[in-house]
């Protein structure tokens, strides 16, 4: 169990490695001020094949991240956690250049402006299934793909309870 209050904070922080667990904890991240930018619940980066199972993960400030998938941290397994993000630019799992990614059976919720349950950024190969995916407030998304100079492609939507509470937001985009 862990909490931090800082600048940018990190619950837990992975990088350059491979295949480890972080399971059964409570994690919280939560900037002094609104204006305190990064803050992430589980950061991977260039991390390939982590697992992230059971957890109760919650951040909150301006650009807060419940799970941050970063830079080729492929082969990853999201399941059965309750994340939540609150604050403007909020995210519940957000996955940059990484893919081949399981998201299984997560309750994802996130709150603010400009907030998202899911984004995947130039991330590809990816199951996303049986999930609780749920946005709340202004000019949010609930799952957002984007490709990039990257391609998004062949990521699988199954089984999802797909939820924007947003006002000016989209289910998918």
């Amino acid at each position: 169990q862990g909490r931090t209050n800082a600048a940018s904070s990190y619950g837990i922080y992975l990088r350059n490695g491979y295949n480890s667990t972080i399971q059964n904890n409570n994690i919280t991240t939560q900037g002094l001020t609104s204006s305190v930018l990064n803050n992430y619940g589980v950061y991977l980066f260039n991390f390939v094949g982590g697992i992230v199972n059971k957890n109760n993960i919650s951040t909150s400030a301006r650009d807060s991240y419940a799970v941050y998938l970063r830079s080729q941290s492929n082969s990853s397994n999201i399941t059965a956690n309750v994340l939540n993000a609150q604050g403007t630019n909020s995210y519940g799992i957000y996955s940059y250049q990484s893919s081949s990614n399981i998201i299984n059976n997560n309750n994802i919720s996130s709150s603010g402006s400009g907030a998202y349950a899911l984004h995947l950024s130039e991330s590809r190969d990816s199951n996303v299934t049986l999930n609780n995916l749920t946005t709340f407030g202004t000019n949010g998304h609930t799952i957002y793909v984007y490709e990039g100079t990257i391609s998004a492609d062949n990521n699988r939507f199954d089984s999802n309870y797909i939820d924007s509470k947003a006002y000016v937001g989209n289910n998918i985009y």
